[in-house]
């Protein structure tokens, strides 16, 4: 199963980076689409596709490790039957 293997200020850096990421994809992704600097010129849109960023990798994040949990769980309950 996974663990976390950083303490709560590792987990903030790597949540600032993570941001950070997210920003320049943002900015990226919508003036390739759009324009250049379109971006800059909306940063509504840089907000909501960083939302989306965020709330996707959370759930992603989640999903793998309630997956992994359950695994975890049935196989415990798997071995104990063999007892």
């Amino acid at each position: 199963m996974t663990s976390i293997g950083k303490d709560f200020s590792g987990l903030m850096d790597d949540a600032a980076l993570t941001a950070h990421s997210f920003l320049s994809r943002a900015i990226r992704a919508i003036d390739e689409d759009l324009g250049e600097g379109y971006a800059k010129e909306h940063p509504e849109l840089i907000g909501a596709f960083m939302m989306t960023a965020s709330i996707e990798d959370a759930a992603t994040i989640i999903a793998k490790v309630l997956g992994e949990a359950i695994e975890s769980v049935g196989n415990a309950i798997e071995e104990h039957g063999r007892e």
